[in-house]
């Protein structure tokens, strides 16, 4: 978590510009006020056996800066 302002270099929106031309430098930064990032996700844990178990989950994030829907599946064992 970001807890104190931090400054971008002065010369960021040049050199961004100037190496990633398939790209505009407000699609990854935003300067200014920083806030709390939200989301909400629901996650489904089937378990086959003692302990394996494949974690299936979703996420939607209220600020369009941060993506919009994520979908993940994990296949671990418990311990």
């Amino acid at each position: 978590m970001v807890t104190q302002k931090h400054e971008l270099p002065s010369n960021l929106n040049s050199t961004f510009n100037s190496e990633m031309t398939n790209y505009s430098f407000s699609d990854f930064f935003n300067p200014g006020k920083e806030s709390m990032h939200h989301c909400a996700g629901i996650s489904i844990m089937p378990v086959w056996g003692e302990n394996f178990v494949i974690a299936i989950d979703i996420g939607k994030a209220f600020n369009e800066q941060d993506g919009n829907i994520s979908f993940g599946i994990g296949l671990n064992y418990l311990f």
